[in-house]
């Protein structure tokens, strides 16, 4: 059954933390200040420093990583940070927005929790997955897969961002000749 969740799970390496790191704060204080009024949801990077140096990264890794078609949109990067004492856990997919290949990476990971749970449901079994990320990886996914992040017991802040290709077209992933 592992089988089954590594055709939907692809991680590669993206040379990030050293470049968003000098942002923790301002993107702690954005996030913040933003989500005063709401609870934890992502927070959009819009023509950020962030964003516009690491969309051309990401698209490039998914045209090394998938055949897809034409980009159509340039997603912007949305973020979202928990801890022990502020976190929003609902169990959800982006099936209904446009884009085909999700991405997650994260700047700060806790050490007791905060992993992030796919589960996938593929010919009337389901399967959970659990991710313990790694610095410097980003997890593509397809956009129809039901994802969460887990509880953590650390106080620390839990960074991730997330992001998806803008492709009308099924992505295939190359040398695996899987379809999303």
């Amino acid at each position: 059954m592992v089988r089954i969740i590594n055709e939907y799970l692809i991680s590669d390496d993206l040379n990030y933390y050293g470049y968003i790191q000098n942002y923790r704060d301002e993107l702690l204080n954005l996030y913040f200040k933003n989500n005063n009024q709401k609870k934890n949801f992502d927070c959009i990077l819009d023509n950020s420093d962030i964003n516009n140096y690491l969309t051309p990264k990401l698209n490039a890794l998914v045209e090394k990583i998938f055949w897809v078609g034409p980009t159509l949109l340039n997603f912007p990067i949305s973020f979202y940070v928990q801890n022990n004492q502020n976190q929003n856990i609902y169990l959800h997919n982006h099936s209904r927005n446009p884009g085909t290949v999700q991405a997650i990476f994260y700047l700060d990971i806790p050490k007791k929790g905060g992993e992030t749970l796919f589960k996938l449901e593929f010919n009337g079994e389901e399967q959970d997955y659990i991710l313990k990320p790694q610095l410097n990886k980003v997890y593509f996914f397809p956009s129809w897969i039901y994802h969460t992040a887990l509880p953590q017991q650390d106080e620390c802040y839990r960074i991730s961002f997330n992001w998806r290709h803008g492709s009308n077209q099924r992505p295939i992933v190359k040398g695996r000749a899987i379809q999303w």
